[in-house]
C-alpha cells in the first residue's frame, strides 16, 4: 500500500503537498494545544473565474477570525450605507441670538464621527462668533444617545482597556478616544509629556539603574477617568510613548468641551446630558470623510473603534438602536443574506474581531469573497482599494517584502491577529493585476510567537500559490 501511494503521481503530489504544508508549522512549532496537529489550521484557495476549489483544509470548521472580520463589517456598511456617508457631528439650537448673547440652549449631538478632534473643539469659540455669538445665556447640551453605554463588546479583555486598541465605544468620540503620553527620563525624575489638557495623570514612577522584574511600569484608572502611572523605569531607556484609551466618554467631552470654550472667552451656564430637540436649528457641524475614504483606515490601519461605530450606526439605521447586539444581529441577517443561507452556524459578538467568542469558517468567508467579486465596480473597487496591499501599504505594507512567490501588491487581504492566532482573508491577483482567486487562511490556538506565526502564516500562502502554480 505504500508502494502504491508513492508510485502513483496524482496521490505522491496530493500527499506531499499536504505534508509539506503540516512540516512548516510542526517545525517552527512543536507544541499545539489540540491533539490532532492539523486541526489547528484552515485554509481555501478558490479560481473565481471558474469557481473551483484549488486547496482546503478543515475549511468548514469555526476559527476564531480575528480583524479579519473587519472585511464583513466594512461590506456590510457600504451595502447599508453607501459610499459617501459622513458622519456629522452637529451644534444647534432652539434660542435666538440677540446683541452677541444666544438666549438659549446650544445642543451638540455626537453620532460616533471617528473624524472628530481636539482640533475642531479647538475651533467652537471662533465657530460661535462667526455666528454672532460671544455668550450662551443658556446650557451647552450633549447629546450621545444615538448608541447605547455599553462600550465594550462581550468577548473583550477586561485587561485591555487602558489600551487604544480598545477604547470606549460610544456616540462620543474625539481623537478617537485615546490620549497620547510621552515618558522621558529628565534628570533624577520620571517625566511625562502630555498631548491634552485632559485628563491628567498621577506620575509615580521610579527610575532605577538595573532592571527589576518586581518593579515594572504598569497604568491605572477608573471610570472618573483618573489615571495612576506607577512602578519603575530604567535609566538610560529610550522615551516610550504610550497610547492610553478614555474610560469615560462622558467625562471625556464634558471636560473638553469646558476647556476649549472658556479658553475661548464663551461663557455658557453648565453642561448637561439630554436629547437634542428636533425643533432645534443647525448652526454648524463638523462632517467626517466620506465612508468610501473612512474604510482606508478602517481596514488598512485595522482600526477597531471604526469597526464597532460602523455596526452601531448601522443597528441605528435599521433598528434605531445603536448597540452590540442590534448590530450583530444585523452583520449576521447581512451575511446570511448574502448566502442565501438563514441558519448559518456562525458567531458574531462586535464589528472589528477583537471578540476571542467570534467565529467564522473560510467557507464562509470564501463565500463572501465571491460576493464581493461579482458587486458592482462601485462596491468592488471601494473595497479593494480600502484592503491593505503585500509589500505596499497597511498591515501588509511590510509582509512579503523579500517573497519570491507574492510581488508588491499581488496579495490584497485583511488581516487579524491576536494572541495565538492569525489570519488573512483576501484576493490575488493576476499577472494583469485583476482579483483572480480568493484566500482564506486561519491560525488558532497555536503556542507559537508572534513572528513565527507571521512566518509560518507567510510560509502556507507561498506554499499554496507555488504548488498551485498560480497566475
Amino acid at each position: 500500500m505504500i508502494l502504491t501511494i508513492f508510485t502513483n503521481p496524482i496521490i505522491t503530489k496530493n500527499f506531499m503537498y499536504k505534508i509539506s504544508l503540516l512540516l512548516i508549522f510542526l517545525v517552527l512549532q512543536s507544541k499545539i494545544l489540540y491533539a490532532e496537529e492539523s486541526n489547528f489550521y484552515s485554509y481555501k484557495l478558490v479560481d473565481l473565474k471558474t469557481s473551483k476549489v484549488i486547496a482546503e483544509h478543515n475549511s468548514g470548521k469555526l476559527m476564531t477570525p480575528a480583524s479579519t472580520q473587519k472585511l464583513i463589517t466594512a461590506y456590510a456598511a457600504l451595502k447599508e450605507l453607501g459610499n459617501n456617508y459622513r458622519f456629522e457631528t452637529k451644534f444647534s439650537t432652539q434660542g435666538k441670538v440677540v446683541n452677541k448673547t444666544l438666549h438659549g440652549n446650544l445642543y451638540i449631538t455626537f453620532d460616533g464621527n471617528p473624524d472628530l478632534s481636539q482640533k475642531d473643539l479647538a475651533s467652537l469659540s471662533i465657530k460661535l462668533k462667526e455666528k454672532g455669538i460671544t455668550k450662551i445665556k443658556g446650557n451647552i447640551i450633549i447629546d450621545d444617545s444615538r448608541f447605547d453605554d455599553k462600550y465594550y463588546a462581550d468577548g473583550w479583555n477586561i485587561e485591555d482597556k487602558n489600551f487604544a486598541f480598545s477604547a470606549p465605544v460610544s456616540a462620543i468620540v474625539i481623537d478617537q478616544n485615546f490620549f497620547t503620553l510621552k515618558l522621558k527620563e529628565k534628570g533624577s525624575a520620571f517625566q511625562l509629556t502630555e498631548y491634552s489638557p485632559y485628563p491628567k495623570i498621577a506620575n509615580h514612577v521610579k527610575l532605577i539603574s538595573e532592571k527589576s522584574p518586581q518593579c515594572e511600569l504598569e497604568l491605572t484608572s477608573n471610570d472618573s477617568n483618573i489615571y495612576m502611572l506607577h512602578g519603575c523605569s530604567l535609566k538610560g531607556s529610550s522615551p516610550d510613548i504610550l497610547k492610553i484609551a478614555i474610560q469615560s466618554p462622558k467625562l471625556w467631552a464634558q471636560n473638553l468641551i469646558k476647556f476649549y470654550l472658556n479658553r475661548g472667552n464663551i461663557a455658557f451656564q453648565d453642561i448637561k446630558f439630554n436629547k437634542t430637540p428636533s425643533s432645534s436649528k443647525v448652526l454648524f457641524s463638523f462632517k467626517s470623510r466620506p465612508l468610501n475614504e473612512i474604510l482606508k483606515t478602517f481596514l488598512q490601519d485595522s482600526n477597531n473603534l471604526i469597526g464597532e461605530v460602523l455596526l452601531k450606526t448601522i443597528a441605528t439605521k435599521k433598528c434605531k438602536v445603536g448597540s452590540f447586539k442590534a448590530g450583530t444581529k444585523i452583520l449576521y441577517d447581512f451575511v446570511a443574506h448574502q448566502l442565501k443561507n438563514e441558519e448559518l452556524e456562525i458567531q458574531l459578538k462586535d464589528g472589528s474581531g477583537l471578540s476571542r467568542k467570534n467565529l467564522i469558517s473560510a467557507d464562509i468567508f470564501i463565500s463572501l469573497l465571491e460576493k464581493i467579486h461579482y458587486e458592482p465596480r462601485e462596491i468592488k473597487e471601494t473595497l479593494l482599494a480600502a484592503l491593505p496591499s503585500s509589500s505596499s501599504n497597511g498591515t501588509l505594507k511590510t509582509r512579503f517584502i523579500d517573497s519570491l512567490i507574492i510581488s508588491r501588491g499581488s496579495l490584497i487581504a485583511k488581516t487579524g491577529y491576536m494572541e495565538n492566532t492569525s489570519c488573512l482573508v483576501g484576493f490575488i491577483n493576476d499577472k494583469q493585476g485583476k482579483s483572480r482567486y480568493a484566500l482564506v487562511v486561519m491560525i488558532n490556538n497555536t503556542l507559537m510567537k508572534y513572528k513565527d506565526l507571521k512566518t509560518a502564516e507567510e510560509k502556507l500562502i507561498e506554499q499554496l500559490i507555488s504548488n498551485n502554480r498560480l497566475s
